[in-house]
């Protein structure tokens, strides 16, 4: 007989929720709401029963199993049953009250009830087609009772069932988890699989809102220049070492990264812009030095910078500068290259666009240790794309953070998977109009970048959106 005992109701902020506005023409934010249990090591949990002291220790735990709602989100399951795939909020940025502890049959292992509220971002469709005019719906929700047993108790013969047969491995589990797929063990199990319904309320949406274009257009720290950051990873793994094998360059040179950052040079050439800087087959060392080599030495990196003299809607003449990376982004990268020209783009450039790998939020992790001294003009107007796989759960909070609110930036992320294929449409969808000096609304790009998706095919809905523009105060 299981013994059930109160621990006294009580809540955990993982960090308070983040108020800002949301905008994407297929996108909307929701509030998710939702009950579930979780079952753990008593080790792990014993502390709850006292009604002081920190509580914090319990983050890893409730953090491993609402990781796994990455991955049922976006599942195939879960599309087939709800209709409409979401995408979750970023870690710690949601609200978490405590109901109860139970004791189970392991005298090592108890169970945790909860209540979950967090932001999400669904397609808008899923509340109410065209029209959008329903507020609520139910969804779903597939977590595993155990997180740290759910792997291996999943597993058959040489492979995982439930996930992704490719990306197969124990680390990546929870961001392809689909309990429900044919060959999956834990298909119509209720036991290992906690299997609730959530309340999805969608969030207002901004209107109409226009980038600060008197500051984006004038001295914004860069004279009468617009100066634009690109940065292009590589779709696949890159050697760093015995750069001088011509094989490995030309398989540099078949990656889908590299054939996007040709194309853009060549569009850009071809509207005007003359090259000033091109650097090839380079790379930087992080300490600025090697073997007595100078700092820049032979690598698979590509740099080019671009110029072109315009004129805005503003009346005022605009010089505008591009400069465009091709380099490894990977976390496990040990080139130095990409650090060494993102990080000053973040402190000085007007508009920085990142596409490639998000790395599961690593790649631009402004905790790791090539950030840590990275320095952010909170005077300083930007506007930054994060076009990557499920930007929006990583590359949101931590960059209003770090600049100081959202006065002065706006992020533009997608919610699922992107695909390499879409890069340079989706390049130029976005620049577009600041390449021409135009004045056109948030409303209006997000436009550009939906439909260069693609959009009649639904897989290619990368749920879009833009968050921090709901204090900006130019109007045309």
């Amino acid at each position: 007989m299981k013994y059930m005992f109160r621990i006294g109701i009580f809540i955990l902020c993982l960090i308070p929720f983040l108020s800002h506005s949301y905008y994407g023409l297929r996108s909307t934010e929701a509030t998710l709401t939702f009950s579930t249990v979780l079952e753990a090591l008593a080790s792990d949990i014993n502390f709850l029963k006292l009604n002081e002291g920190d509580r914090h220790e319990t983050l890893p735990i409730i953090e491993q199993q609402l990781d796994y709602l990455v991955g049922a989100f976006q599942s195939e399951s879960f599309y087939k049953e709800f209709g409409y795939k979401g995408v979750l909020g970023e870690n710690h940025h949601y609200k978490v009250t405590f109901k109860k502890i139970e004791n189970t049959s392991d005298p090592q292992r108890k169970k945790i009830h909860y209540d979950f509220e967090g932001t999400v971002v669904f397609d808008k469709e899923a509340f109410g087609g065209k029209s959008y005019k329903r507020a609520i719906r139910k969804v779903p929700i597939k977590l595993p009772l155990e997180p740290d047993k759910i792997y291996d108790l999943s597993f058959s013969k040489k492979f995982n069932p439930c996930t992704d047969r490719e990306y197969n491995s124990k680390e990546d589990f929870w961001y392809f988890w689909d309990p429900d797929l044919p060959q999956c063990r834990l298909k119509k199990d209720n036991i290992n699989v906690v299997r609730t319904q959530g309340r999805l309320k969608r969030k207002k949406s901004t209107k109409l809102s226009y980038p600060e274009y008197d500051k984006l257009y004038s001295d914004n720290g860069n004279g009468e220049t617009l100066d634009i950051a690109l940065f292009f990873g590589y779709m696949d793994d890159v050697d760093v070492h015995n750069f001088e094998n011509s094989k490995r360059v030309k398989r540099r040179k078949k990656d889908d990264a590299y054939k996007a950052y040709r194309t853009i040079i060549k569009e850009l050439q071809s509207r005007g812009f003359k090259k000033i800087v091109e650097k090839e087959l380079f790379r930087v060392y992080r300490d600025g030095n090697r073997d007595g080599k100078n700092s820049f030495a032979q690598g698979l990196n590509f740099l080019t910078q671009l110029e072109k003299t315009s004129t805005s809607k503003l009346k005022t003449p605009l010089n505008i500068r591009i400069q465009i990376l091709l380099t490894d982004t990977s976390i496990e990268s040990k080139d130095y290259t990409f650090h060494y020209y993102v990080k000053p783009a973040f402190e000085n450039a007007d508009i920085i666009l990142y596409d490639g790998h998000s790395g599961l939020g690593g790649n631009l992790d402004l905790t790791s240790r090539d950030f840590q001294d990275i320095q952010f003009n909170k005077d300083k107007y930007q506007i930054y794309f994060f076009n990557g796989c499920s930007t929006y759960p990583y590359f949101k909070g931590q960059f209003f953070t770090k600049k100081g609110g959202t006065h002065n930036l706006e992020i533009i992320t997608s919610g699922l998977p992107t695909y390499s294929t879409t890069s340079v449409p989706n390049t130029f969808a976005f620049l577009d109009y600041f390449l021409e000096g135009k004045t056109r609304s948030y409303q209006k790009i997000l436009q550009n970048l939906t439909q260069s998706n693609f959009e009649e095919e639904e897989d290619l809905i990368y749920l879009m959106g833009v968050n921090g523009d709901e204090d900006n105060i130019w109007k045309p």
